[in-house]
């Protein structure tokens, strides 16, 4: 286990770097200059020269690079190139929003999950099972931002029962829970229609045990068997399978948050990018990056842990 864990660890590294050139190649791709967005139309060549100077602009790529992984290495992710505030203290302000619709999301979909999947196997090839393998199906092929934008258009502008926008007021906990539904059901939708098929198939095998047929000759009410029984093993695998996946929860809440106008790393993410202000963008990226590298990490040093096969790389 112990080199297992070292090995997975040790690839961070490569990841990490091949992150952080693919990083600064691509903000470099965009159009427009930051520090013209900086100084305003009516600065003077010398002074754009001293603020390229100042933030490494002016240098070549790989030297920029170094500069950053220097940086890096010192707990410094730069300055804003707009306010001139730390990167560091603009990512930790938003970053518990965006932990707080990632985990808010992760409830959503084993509550819905363990529902729907359980009254799937409960009635199995009845209408109801139908609907809800239909239903399944239909959320795993639909990205969470197309779901994101129905729901607004739905329960915000057509029939506004829910804030469409914003994260609700600061030290209220029922505005902001009030705020946080529709993002994370729309994050939520996908891995339900995975989770719902997990659910069916354990509470099918559950319900078909020997020892569930004899608590039923004996008497036992359904509703007591689902309960203690299968519905209890039902759970378990899902809870298993939101930890795997947290990593892409991350990633939807990031992308979730620019839709729906919240305070997170994907609002503070599509600001960055539409003010052209690379050190937040690159630090930005650099955190959600390591957040959900390390998010698989943890999952893969559990799976490794739990099954023997795939530490030693057997199947």
């Amino acid at each position: 286990m112990v080199n297992y864990a070292t090995t997975r660890i040790l690839w961070l590294i490569p990841t990490l770097f091949c992150m952080i050139i693919f990083l600064f190649s691509l903000t470099r791709l965009a159009p427009g200059d930051p520090v013209n967005v900086m100084c305003g139309p009516r600065a003077s060549e010398e002074t754009k020269a001293m603020v390229r100077e100042l933030f490494h602009l002016d240098k070549p790529l790989h030297v920029q690079i170094f500069y950053f992984v220097k940086n890096l290495c010192q707990g410094n992710l730069g300055v804003s190139i707009a306010d001139r505030e730390p990167v560091i203290d603009k990512v930790l302000r938003v970053l518990p929003n965006t932990i707080v619709l990632t985990f808010f999301s992760m409830f959503w979909t084993f509550l819905f999950a363990v529902v729907l999947g359980s009254l799937s196997g409960i009635y199995q090839d009845t209408w109801i099972d139908y609907l809800i393998t239909g239903f399944s199906f239909g959320v795993i092929s639909v990205p969470s931002f197309v779901i994101g934008l129905v729901l607004l258009l739905v329960f915000s502008i057509k029939f506004p029962v829910l804030p469409m926008s914003g994260s609700g007021n600061e030290g209220n906990i029922w505005t902001q829970i009030y705020h946080l539904i529709l993002p994370s059901i729309a994050i939520s939708f996908a891995w339900l229609g995975f989770m719902c098929r997990t659910v069916k198939a354990m509470m099918i095998e559950v319900l078909s045990k020997d020892f569930v047929k004899m608590e039923r000759s004996f008497g036992v009410p359904s509703i007591y068997i689902w309960g203690k029984y299968a519905l209890r093993n039902a759970a378990m695998p899902v809870v298993t399978q939101l930890g795997f996946a947290t990593g892409e929860y991350l990633g939807g809440a990031v992308f979730i948050e620019m839709i729906f106008r919240r305070p997170g790393m994907g609002r503070l993410l599509a600001d960055s990018v539409s003010s052209l202000d690379y050190p937040v963008l690159q630090g930005t990226v650099f955190l959600t990056t390591i957040m959900f590298v390390l998010a698989n990490l943890l999952a893969d040093l559990s799976h490794g842990f739990i099954d023997p096969r795939i530490r030693h790389g057997r199947q």
